[in-house]
């Protein structure tokens, strides 16, 4: 068992560290994602754009930062995913940029994250 002693410290750092990821984000919405085992980032991510099959904005859809990440990350057992936390934020642009905004994961995201057997997730609001 991990026990953090200062634990708003702790979860802040994390989301500090998934914010410099999201501003790797190329869209308007910016979100970044990291996985955290024992206080170690084991995978990060960052939404961006994907095209299927054709190179027009019909077919462009946006790859959540989630999915991204848990797609980066190396095989773990169950066990070992059931001790890791899940870090998402969003930042803001233009007037409120570089503001954390809220960053609840999408149903599709927190079914993904489900069936991997990540232990917690946290997000920026």
């Amino acid at each position: 068992m991990t026990v953090i002693k200062d634990a708003k410290e702790y979860h802040t750092k994390n989301l500090q560290i998934a914010k410099k990821f999201a501003f790797m984000s190329e869209m308007v919405q910016k979100h970044g994602c990291i996985i955290v085992h024992n206080g170690k980032v084991i995978s990060y991510g960052f939404n961006n754009m994907i095209c299927y099959g054709y190179d027009t904005p019909s077919h462009l859809y946006s790859y959540h930062a989630e999915i991204d990440a848990i797609g980066r990350m190396k095989k773990y057992s169950k066990n070992f995913l059931a001790h890791c936390e899940l870090y998402v934020v969003r930042v803001g642009y233009k007037t409120d940029y570089g503001m954390l905004k809220n960053s609840k994961p999408c149903t599709n995201c927190c079914n993904k994250i489900s069936k991997t057997g990540i232990g917690k997730i946290y997000y920026s609001v």
